[in-house]
């Protein structure tokens, strides 16, 4: 997994992207109430909703902390979306957390930029 501290920077187009592959998963997965309080948990711990792609990695730790396993399912849910929505196929490993995919796609288009 990576540190916060290696990750790129997440392109403005690949944050609303990665905003809304986040409320698909979290609203189709677990309901608009439980979406909801995860959004609510987020907040009290200093995380705002707009403000997920810019800290994802804190975004990864919630989860995990609060779900455990479901957690590491959710995030892959969202990786899936987040590489549909940009015409990728999503090459699960086995370790990787939501911020590991965000950080190969948004490497990847650097490069091409």
């Amino acid at each position: 997994m990576n540190s916060s501290s290696d990750l790129p920077k997440v392109n403005a187009r690949l944050s609303i992207l990665l905003s809304e592959s986040i409320e698909e998963a979290l609203g189709s997965l677990l309901g608009e109430p439980v979406k909801q309080a995860i959004y609510e948990g987020l907040e009290i711990q200093g995380l705002r909703k707009h403000q997920i792609p810019e800290h994802l990695p804190r975004f990864d730790t919630f989860l995990e902390d609060t779900l455990g396993t479901v957690g590491r399912v959710i995030e892959r849910q969202i990786a899936k979306r987040l590489y549909t929505q940009l015409g990728l196929k999503l090459v699960e490993v086995q370790d990787y957390a939501l911020t590991d995919y965000v950080d190969m796609v948004s490497r990847a288009e650097q490069l091409t930029n």
